[in-house]
């Protein structure tokens, strides 16, 4: 009796000494292949994830994001600021009204002469731009149309140097500046006055120091600046969907000023550009 209680009792400890050790082998084995599968999709290249799916909260590890900066414009949030000022807000409610009125109501040649009273208040400064830089036919000639014009002329109204083929000669300090190797500095676009550079503005600085303008109120220089810049709004009636359709109107509007400013200084790269860029450029330079 107590011989089949020893074997009964032995090959029951032998039983219960065997499990603890398949159980563990088991684990093992299960630990060796979990290792195994994580290894392996740890080889595996990471699938990418659309850009913008709602769907998926997947983001870049190293939180990349492509920027496309312009070195022209270190100031561009500042400028596409002023921007939205002039085109969303002062040009539809205020400036394209009066300048589409201008073009339709008041007659063409008044307007020409107009403007002609204003350019020729520039020659003055023209003739100092022109002796600066040597050029002396250039500064004669503004000389002679400034004397003619403001007499026969009607202070202007009436371009007669033309008539005697003196064509119109302008030059303004920042093509002095742009000649001697003066770069055009930062795109600014200022409220209500429009796109200009550095260079430009510091220019129409000192071109106003210039007679007639040292004579001149400041009032009678902000009805200049009105007359002149109405002028060049009303001639851009006819290009306006140029700017409007394009997908971005303020880089256009940059592009297109920034190769107008290397066109005035002879610049190689702006000599390619087309006549009506040229034409289109010179009327909305302030």
């Amino acid at each position: 009796m107590w011989q089949k209680t020893l074997v009964i009792t032995s090959l029951l400890l032998a039983g219960c000494a065997a499990q603890p050790q398949d159980q563990v082998a088991a684990q093992e084995s299960i630990s060796a292949q979990d290792h195994q599968q994580t290894s392996t999709k740890a080889q595996e290249p990471a699938k990418p994830v659309a850009k913008g799916d709602a769907f998926n909260d997947y983001k870049p590890q190293d939180g990349a994001r492509s920027t496309a900066n312009d070195a022209r414009d270190p100031f561009e949030p500042v400028n596409r600021a002023a921007w939205f000022i002039n085109y969303d807000v002062l040009d539809p409610y205020a400036v394209r009204p009066v300048a589409h009125a201008y073009a339709d109501y008041v007659a063409v040649p008044i307007r020409e002469g107009v403007q002609n009273v204003v350019l020729n208040l520039e020659e003055p400064a023209s003739f100092v731009n022109h002796v600066i830089t040597g050029d002396a036919v250039g500064a004669g000639t503004n000389l002679v149309r400034f004397g003619v014009n403001s007499t026969l002329g009607l202070l202007g109204f009436f371009d007669v140097a033309e008539k005697m083929t003196l064509a119109s000669k302008p030059k303004d300090f920042s093509q002095v500046l742009g000649q001697m190797g003066v770069g055009n500095g930062p795109f600014l676009m200022v409220p209500l006055y429009g796109p200009t550079t550095l260079r430009q503005l510091s220019g129409d600085v000192v071109d106003g120091l210039y007679f007639p303008y040292d004579a001149m109120t400041v009032a009678m220089r902000a009805g200049k600046w009105a007359l002149n810049g109405l002028y060049e709004r009303s001639e851009l009636i006819d290009r306006e969907p140029i700017i409007d359709n394009a997908l971005d109107p303020y880089g256009l509007t940059k592009d297109f000023y920034l190769q107008y400013q290397d066109a005035k200084i002879g610049k190689e790269a702006a000599a390619d550009a087309d006549d009506d860029l040229s034409e289109f450029m010179d009327e909305i330079d302030e």
